[in-house]
Formats: structure tokens, C-alpha cells, sequence
């Protein structure tokens, strides 16, 4: 059974390729330039990052690294 943190994982690099394609929409659209929204990106990671630290390691007591 996977857990929580694994997903979290799995599930990073496509929020962040989908928020980078909404960035870069919104500047292709004339909205708001690229170089002031890439800081969005950052954020997105933080978030993701601060998500899968915040979940159990495993839920059959594994240790941090598992």
C-alpha cells in the first residue's frame, strides 16, 4: 500500500507543469507577463513540498526515508 507522501511526490511534477502552462498562457494572452508571474512556481513547490512533510512517513511506521 502506498502512502500519502508518495503520492505527493508522484503527483509534483505535473502540478508544477500545469502551473507553468497556466503561467505561461496568461502571458501568451496578454494578461501578465512571465517574468513577474514565474515567482507562482515557487510557491506551487513550497506548498507541494510542505504537503508531503506534513503527511506520515508510511502508515506501517517506517522511518523518514522510506
Amino acid at each position: 500500500m502506498t502512502s500519502s507522501r508518495n503520492y505527493f511526490r508522484a503527483i509534483r511534477g505535473p502540478v508544477l507543469l500545469t502551473t507553468a502552462g497556466v503561467l505561461f498562457a496568461t502571458d501568451h494572452f496578454g494578461s501578465q507577463p512571465f517574468w513577474r508571474t514565474w515567482p507562482a512556481l515557487l510557491v506551487v513547490l513550497g506548498i507541494m513540498i510542505l504537503l508531503e512533510r506534513s503527511t506520515p512517513a508510511s502508515e506501517n511506521g517506517g522511518g523518514p526515508l522510506s
